[in-house]
């Protein structure tokens, strides 16, 4: 069986990426693409332009094979063969690639707390106030960097360390699907200020966020009525933090991510709140793209492991646990859209039950935009 019609349709994926790629950076004006069996060639490449750079989300496109590179001017129809042209500079998939994604520190992916948008069934086991749970949350991470400097994939670098400011707010909420009107139980609302940092080393990636946030939890209004909580069965759960999160990408393990940190609470509500916190994490998100059948179009494998543990609730480990597939490259891409199962065995996430114990199983949609 021929594979020609597969090779084109490769080809003409890796072409429409980095053409779309190319168009997003107004210093790559005019540059042509073309595409063969796996092997693009760049014409109209200006002398003085960086050409490690320029391939920056390519090298794990795993279509593409190697880059040429054309320097000005552009060839004339008779110069279409660049085999022994002078001005042809040809490199491989370089060892090291300039950071472009638009967040140097990524929010955790299992962390039932990360900012982001997102969609999902909860099924609590052995808990006698819920069963069956709607979860929901919508919130982001902001670069501020990149709004200053109209809208551009930058921050600011000083020898060799990558620095940005961020923004981050959500609410997160439940929801008692087996209740009459499908009460809201919960709602968290969280804000934070936040420095971010990255530098890329011969061992990997090192990056770290430094957050100063907000939160406060709330009971739902049917959830208080239908269920008789009064006033004293209630907690006014408020308070302001400030954590920090290291994290280390190892070079030679391809998307594989460890991070630990830990917090501190203040302005507490209730007093009485304990105010420590410790964290670690694994993730890994697998670059290469498991293709549907007969298809170009795929998903990315990602898997992720958060621990946490809190002074309040003497240091047990809250574990969280999600797997499943994202469909947009992890390598090249921060937005994306993700499948993934979960389980969580530890004290609740959710404000006002902080104090209690809860496990479940869940189905659900993350969308990091």
């Amino acid at each position: 069986m021929s594979t020609a019609p597969s090779m084109a349709a490769s080809d003409d994926y890796v072409k429409g990426y980095i053409s779309a790629l190319i168009n997003l950076d107004p210093q790559l004006k005019n540059i042509k693409v073309s595409v063969t069996n796996g092997q693009a060639v760049l014409r109209g490449f200006k002398e003085d332009q960086n050409q490690a750079n320029t391939i920056k989300k390519w090298e794990k496109i795993s279509e593409l094979k190697d880059v040429i590179f054309i320097r000005e001017p552009l060839p004339t129809k008779d110069q279409q063969d660049t085999s022994d042209r002078q001005d042809v500079a040809y490199i491989g998939k370089p060892d090291y690639v300039k950071f472009t994604k638009r967040l140097l520190f990524s929010p955790a992916i299992a962390d039932p707390r990360s900012p982001r948008f997102s969609a999902g069934w909860q099924n609590y086991m052995g808990n006698n106030k819920l069963s069956s749970v709607g979860s929901v949350s919508f919130g982001e991470t902001l670069s501020l960097t990149d709004i200053v400097r109209d809208n551009k994939i930058d921050h600011w670098e000083i020898g060799g360390n990558m620095f940005d400011l961020n923004f981050q707010g959500a609410v997160f909420s439940i929801f008692d699907l087996d209740g009459i009107s499908k009460d809201l139980v919960n709602s968290d609302f969280w804000a934070a200020l936040a420095v971010s940092w990255r530098r890329q080393t011969a061992f990997g990636d090192f990056s770290a966020m430094s957050r100063v946030f907000h939160q406060s939890s709330h009971l739902g209004d049917e959830y208080i009525l239908f269920n008789g909580i009064g006033e004293e069965d209630r907690v006014n759960l408020s308070y302001e933090g400030l954590d920090l999160t290291g994290a280390w990408e190892p070079k030679e393990m391809n998307g594989l991510k460890l991070y630990a940190g830990g917090g501190y609470l203040f302005g507490r509500e209730p007093a009485s709140l304990d105010p420590w916190s410790v964290k670690i994490g694994v993730e890994k998100q697998w670059p290469n793209k498991i293709k549907w059948p007969g298809s170009e179009r795929g998903f990315y494998p990602v898997a992720a492991v958060h621990i946490q543990t809190f002074e309040e609730t003497g240091f047990e480990p809250d574990l969280s646990v999600v797997g499943g597939m994202q469909f947009n490259d992890p390598v090249a891409e921060d937005r994306q859209i993700r499948l993934l199962l979960s389980y969580f065995n530890g004290y609740s996430p959710n404000g006002q039950f902080y104090d209690e114990q809860l496990e479940f199983l869940g189905l659900g949609f993350q969308y990091q935009f």
